[in-house]
């Protein structure tokens, strides 16, 4: 529960510069994700190969904003890099596939009812909050 409290504070920071400056503070990343780290040896939380995992996760989003000229945000990758390095490589997958599944679902509908086209882009981390909030609430059941 308490890396559920932490991921929802990390990534509602993230949404308020996102929105503000359409950027993610890398130093902000940072340092949850070296926190992660160190509350994962300490109190052992995860295995050291969920946090590779986790990161891994991240580390090919970035990739992928990278290849596609920043179709899909780095900063994005950035923060499910994160959120891999906090909770784990099977948590941060699940939360980034119900962000991607809201976020489709969202576009599409405002695509339907004639909001925006296909070509507009929207700010991925509002998204990444809602999958973690559907993450925890599917892990309580």
């Amino acid at each position: 529960m308490g890396y559920f409290v932490w991921i929802i504070v990390f990534v509602s920071v993230c949404i308020f510069s996102d929105f503000r400056e359409r950027k993610i503070y890398l130093w902000w990343c940072a340092v949850n994700a070296l926190g992660g780290i160190c509350v994962n040896v300490v109190l052992r939380g995860h295995t050291f190969w969920d946090m590779v995992s986790g990161a891994a996760i991240g580390c090919l989003l970035v990739l992928t904003g990278i290849l596609t000229r920043e179709k899909i945000g780095i900063g994005d990758g950035v923060v499910i890099l994160t959120i891999g390095l906090i909770a784990g490589g099977v948590t941060g997958f699940s939360i980034m596939i119900w962000s991607f599944a809201v976020c489709s679902l969202f576009s599409v509908a405002a695509v339907a009812m004639s909001k925006m086209k296909w070509n507009h882009s929207v700010p991925f981390t509002p998204y990444i909050l809602i999958g973690s909030i559907i993450t925890l609430c599917l892990q309580k059941l």
